[in-house]
């Protein structure tokens, strides 16, 4: 924001890209981080990479401007990506090469990898990536994964990746912010709710990052884990929220935090001891066909765990202002026991598993 790169709007936050602008959201890092862990743990690793690269390959094919799509690919990825990432604090350093149909990617602090190390995400966003802009498909042949340095080598292959994503024209008409009353980043930074530090920003010590939101959709999409999103997410949200306030002082953070990310203008409407409905209007649309709020449905039930672990998902409406999630209250008041969850990140210790909501 400093470098008029980013602009502050109630719900959304708007990237002032040099030829076009389009929306970007702020996620926790480390929350998306411990389930890519867990996830590939589990064996869902090439759910995972898939993912990525269909992520990799819309958002370069449907946000790449016309005007960059005319300049060698090398350029791109060493000069435009480069600059654009460092400013957003997603790498520190990016660099390709090219010898025959052979690609070498080296990175420098990259997101996601900076937390937990070797993950599949990260390799199928580049190949992704490299698909769309070589136009062939690029098969990782290698990846080393280190959380300062990364190394990866793609190959060139003939044909295309088939992926279907919405046109561009009606992306950014489903992502346009129209003027709200509210909070923004902005104002987040500016009464000290987020600290900006270098080109990242922190909420309690934790990192905030820009992302683009389809790969949230995709993730709901592909039903992955789905029983451990509000686990993850609660496990997360406990360290973040501590102490003992009120419902009130909870939904208030609730609706704050993701408001001032970008993920739209929140309102919660209480029922009458039947639960509570999430309302969003306008939140981020997906580069994908359709939408998905799964993920951030579930991660929301996480965080509102924090006030009572009976409540549970009843399910999402879409409407032409947005879309709302239903929360309820289960008749059964205990959870049944998880099983042995993910190893540590930092201390690659066994597997300990993580806490369940407290009471």
């Amino acid at each position: 924001m400093r470098k008029g790169v980013l602009e502050a709007a109630v719900g959304g936050v708007m990237n002032k890209f040099k030829i076009q602008r389009r929306r970007d959201t702020f996620f926790f890092e480390e929350l998306i981080s411990d389930f890519i862990f867990e996830s590939e743990r589990r064996g869902f690793g090439a759910a995972v990479e898939e993912m990525g690269r269909k992520w990799g390959y819309l958002n370069s094919g449907t946000l790449l401007p016309d005007a960059l799509k005319m300049v060698p690919p090398l350029f791109i990825i060493n000069t435009v990506m480069k600059k654009v990432w460092q400013n957003l604090g997603l790498v520190e350093d990016i660099r390709a090469e090219k010898a025959g149909v052979t690609i070498l990617l080296r990175t420098a602090g990259e997101s996601v990898t900076r937390m937990i190390g070797p993950n599949r995400l990260t390799t199928g966003m580049y190949a992704g990536i490299i698909s769309q802009l070589f136009g062939r498909t690029a098969v990782p042949l290698k990846a080393v994964q280190g959380r300062k340095r990364c190394e990866y080598t793609f190959g060139l292959r003939e044909g295309r990746l088939g992926y279907a994503g919405r046109p561009r024209d009606a992306y950014m008409k489903l992502n346009k912010m129209p003027p709200a009353a509210g909070h923004t980043l902005k104002d987040a930074l500016r009464t000290g709710i987020f600290r900006l530090s270098g080109n990242r920003i922190y909420f309690r010590g934790r990192l905030v990052t820009p992302v683009e939101n389809t790969i949230f959709h995709l993730l709901g999409e592909s039903g992955i884990l789905r029983e451990r999103i509000p686990c993850i997410s609660h496990d997360f949200f406990s360290g973040v929220a501590k102490g003992k306030v009120g419902v009130e002082e909870r939904l208030s953070l609730a609706k704050a935090l993701f408001q001032v990310m970008g993920w739209g203008v929140f309102s919660i409407v209480m029922g009458r001891g039947t639960g509570m409905t999430i309302e969003i209007k306008n939140p981020p649309c997906s580069l994908a066909p359709s939408d998905n709020w799964d993920y951030l449905a579930l991660t929301l039930l996480g965080y509102l765990w924090l006030i009572d672990r009976r409540l549970t998902f009843s399910g999402s409406r879409k409407s032409n202002r947005g879309v709302s999630f239903t929360y309820s209250f289960r008749h059964a008041r205990r959870r049944p026991r998880q099983p042995a969850e993910r190893e540590s990140r930092r201390t690659g210790s066994r597997p300990r598993g993580l806490r369940s909501p407290a009471s």
